[in-house]
């Protein structure tokens, strides 16, 4: 292709200088590898009397001739290009946008004339891992402050809510400033489809969740640029096939800079990818912008598609199934017990539940303008078989009702296939786990009591399709001290007589501390003393009833 182009320019060029005495030369560039910039080495035209580097028209000669290293056209991927001043400094920019993929992306390469006017650089985008959003359109509101201009699009992605029956748009403002891009989110909206109603949520700058049906900017943009004024800019963006000298792109410049009317967009070479945010002027029949991909999931399973035409003025989508039968869904559906459809007459379609029976089966957009209808290329979707649910065994050791009186206290846990297990434990009475993490089978974790408390800890396990749900219990209580025995008193004496009547031992004695005494002896003394002994007796806490003798 770039082959092609180069001869085309070079044609371009003699014609324009046998043709046109009063053509001003200005010199080509080509880039630099080193510096990103570009530099002097040959010569086109465009139609101008102004020798001033600064003049639109020798920018867009400088731009032309150096279209060959700033396009993006490559196998498979057709870009849509504009000339403009977005931020207006009197430096011209040249822009190459795609909107491509089921998710609705755009991405973008943006040049500036460089401040020497000799050189071009292209322009950075802040957040280079996020993608612009759809500024490939006709026109759109502009807001001017004190920072700068900034520019209003819209944003609209494929959702994953709800198994991808939705879709996510964000609305936000597009600046150029110093040799950057930014792109600033006003509001967002999530649109999700659940049990046959369309729940949107709505969220501010400050991600601050409004009124969800409320999607207008009036309040957003009075916040963020309360001293801006609003205005409208046209593009016009055209296909690398339409650049075939200076004019073209003289003309996109123009239009930006509200110096000439809006051309009707023609169909590319390629499929390219303008969003849905573009309206055609004096478009009466569709082309198509770009197709459906094809998609492949599980079976019970969700997969979206998206399509998109100009020139159209209703849509909507069919199933193709393996025999060629077309089904117009928009009113009908083959698989009532289970598929559901969502966006049957929109640019994105949604399949929630698809069956088994589904696979090899087609989607295609099919667009009706005034006179003719035209249909896109078909995407297949490719439906797998589910995977076979696991079931395992989760045990435990201890058993499940176990009392732990430690503080901390470790449980097993097992699954019957050795798989990994997930184990949450909560103390009772708190509102979140205090252990949670995946775990190997036969590993332990912590069973946590709370001083001075008995509190049941709930365990709840999972492994594959399998959900196990356990209670422990921690008595960590104060234990009272045993009440201690009252002790007795003891002393020492000596024996004054004894008396064995009856078989029974009595003893007299009289005690070191001046007192006496006669006690019955018999059931623990069997070998009793005698008058004139030293002994010495326990007393019971009575300090009356003797409990033990022995000698001294």
């Amino acid at each position: 292709m770039k082959k092609t182009l180069a001869l085309v320019l070079a044609l371009a060029m003699v014609f324009a200088l046998c043709a046109c005495g009063s053509t001003t030369t200005t010199t080509t560039t080509t880039k630099s590898e080193s510096s990103g910039t570009t530099t002097a080495t040959a010569t086109s035209a465009v139609s101008t009397t102004s020798t001033d580097p600064k003049d639109p028209s020798n920018q867009v000669n400088l731009l032309y001739q150096n279209l060959t290293s700033m396009v993006s056209d490559e196998a498979g991927r057709t870009f849509w290009y504009m000339v403009s001043d977005l931020d207006h400094n009197g430096r011209l920019e040249f822009v190459c946008a795609i909107t491509e993929g089921s998710g609705n992306f755009t991405s973008a390469n943006v040049f500036e004339v460089g401040s020497d006017y000799t050189t071009i650089n292209q322009v950075s985008i802040k957040d280079s891992t996020e993608f612009l959003p759809e500024i490939i359109c006709r026109s759109t509101d502009v807001l001017k402050d004190d920072a700068g201009y900034h520019y209003i699009f819209t944003d609209t992605n494929s959702d994953a809510l709800n198994g991808g029956a939705g879709h996510y748009m964000t609305k936000g403002t597009v600046t150029l400033s110093n040799g950057a891009i930014d792109y600033q989110i006003l509001a967002s909206q999530d649109v999700s489809y659940m049990n046959g109603y369309t729940v949107y949520t709505t969220y501010d700058h400050n991600g601050n969740e409004v009124d969800p049906t409320d999607f207008s900017l009036d309040e957003e943009i009075e916040e963020v640029y309360p001293n801006a004024t609003k205005s409208t800019v046209n593009f016009d963006w055209f296909s690398l096939s339409e650049a075939t000298s200076p004019t073209r792109l003289y003309t996109s410049y123009k239009v930006f800079n509200g110096d000439a009317t809006p051309t009707v967009q023609p169909a590319a070479t390629a499929t390219p990818a303008p969003t849905s945010t573009i309206k055609i002027i004096d478009v009466s029949n569709p082309v198509v912008t770009k197709d459906p991909t094809s998609e492949s999931l599980t079976a019970g399973g969700s997969c979206s598609f998206v399509a998109q035409a100009i020139g159209y003025n209703t849509m909507k989508w069919q199933l193709i199934d393996t025999t060629g039968h077309i089904y117009d869904i928009a009113g009908y559906n083959p698989f009532p017990a289970s598929l559901n459809i969502y966006g049957a007459t929109g640019q994105t379609l949604t399949l929630s539940g698809v069956p088994q029976d589904m696979n090899g089966w087609q989607v295609q957009a099919v667009f009706t303008g005034d006179t003719e209808t035209v249909k896109s290329t078909p995407a297949t979707i490719y439906v797998s078989a589910a995977p076979t649910p696991v079931y395992v065994t989760i045990s435990f050791y201890p058993d499940n009702g176990t009392t732990f009186y430690n503080n901390v206290n470790y449980v097993t846990v097992y699954s019957s296939n050795g798989a990994d297990i997930h184990v949450e434990a909560i103390k009772g009475g708190d509102t979140g786990a205090y252990y949670s993490a995946n775990i190997s089978s036969g590993s332990s974790f912590p069973v946590q009591g709370v001083n001075g408390q008995n509190i049941p800890v709930y365990v709840y396990a999972s492994c594959g399709n399998s959900q196990v749900n356990v209670t422990y219990y921690v008595d960590n209580t104060p234990v009272p001290p045993p009440t201690p025995e009252p002790t007795g008193t003891t002393k020492s004496g000596t024996v004054t007589d004894l008396n064995t009547d009856g078989g029974n031992y009595y003893v007299g004695i009289n005690f070191d501390d001046g007192s006496c005494g006669r006690y019955d002896i018999t059931n623990f003394v069997s070998n009793p003393p005698q008058p004139g002994q030293r002994v010495g007796c326990r007393f019971a806490s009575d300090g009356i009833t003797l409990t033990e003798l022995w000698f001294q």
